[in-house]
């Protein structure tokens, strides 16, 4: 039987999977909002992204605690590289459903981990009977809502917090940084300068050649590319039943916000595409 695979591409990794208040609204500290010539691993170049209170009034604080590194008590930067690997292999160590590959290394040599969930490790490739979803993030270095909220949802999975019976039905796959150099650097690029998400038709960069050796070897049914994007960004402003009304109070042209959550941490750049 030939599997049909669903592309999905999601902003700010499962949007409907957490909470509209996933960004957390915030003030850097002063040392970090002054401009300065090299980056600051895992926050971006300065001046800083704070908030109006017309978009914080959009993303009140999460009721739930989400236990992951970027979202500890004072936590200021994102998740380190070092944080992450930490994270998920503690999750891998504990979970009994849980296991930890590695697919590849970056062109600086970061490691990119796969995070597995299955109740049978022995038929997650190409099973015909068990859908895969395969949940991939941050390929754009600074856009951390992605990987942060693929850290969180990998812990909900450990945990069983989606469900005791959800890995009854579906096997999970998780990548929760596929460009880990420009995570540190937090810039859209990997080391070259140069847009992994184009890459996936001549596959010439190391993270995309993990990544597609990795999703052949498993064959997932589904797979979920999760970007993040900011409060101004349009191009979903007609899409879905409720529209969030812009600061000024128009609807339905460009000055029209999404319900597309960001993380209130990202420092200030101009709006991209995915």
């Amino acid at each position: 039987m030939t599997k049909k695979v669903r592309c999905i591409t999601s902003a700010a990794l499962a949007v409907s999977l957490l909470s509209s208040g996933f960004a957390l609204p915030w003030a850097p500290p002063t040392a970090h909002a002054a401009q300065t010539d090299a980056p600051v691993p895992y926050y971006g170049l300065g001046p800083s992204y704070v908030q109006p209170a017309e978009v914080k009034s959009l993303f009140p604080d999460p009721q739930l605690d989400f236990g992951t590194p970027g979202f500890a008590k004072g936590k200021v930067a994102f998740t380190t590289q070092e944080e992450m690997l930490a994270y998920i292999s503690k999750l891998a160590e504990t979970s009994k459903h849980a296991k930890l590959v590695s697919i590849g290394t970056s062109l600086e040599g970061r490691d990119i981990p796969l995070l597995l969930f299955s109740k049978d490790m022995t038929t997650v490739k190409q099973n015909q009977t068990k859908p895969l979803v395969w949940l991939q993030a941050q390929i754009h270095g600074n856009e951390p809502a992605a990987g942060e909220s693929a850290l969180v949802i990998a812990k909900w999975l450990a945990e069983d917090a989606l469900g005791a019976d959800l890995l009854d039905k579906v096997n999970v796959a998780i990548v929760p940084r596929l460009n880990p150099d420009g995570s540190y650097q937090f810039k859209r690029y990997i080391a070259t300068d140069l847009d992994a998400n184009r890459d996936y038709m001549k596959v010439e960069y190391p993270e995309v050649q993990a990544v597609h050796q990795a999703i052949n070897e498993f064959q997932p049914d589904v797979i979920l590319d999760a970007h993040e994007y900011g409060v101004n960004y349009n191009q979903f402003a007609h899409v879905g039943e409720k529209l969030y009304r812009s600061c000024n109070g128009r609807v339905g042209n460009r000055s029209t916000t999404t319900s597309l959550p960001t993380s209130g941490k990202r420092a200030q750049s101009p709006p991209m595409t995915s």
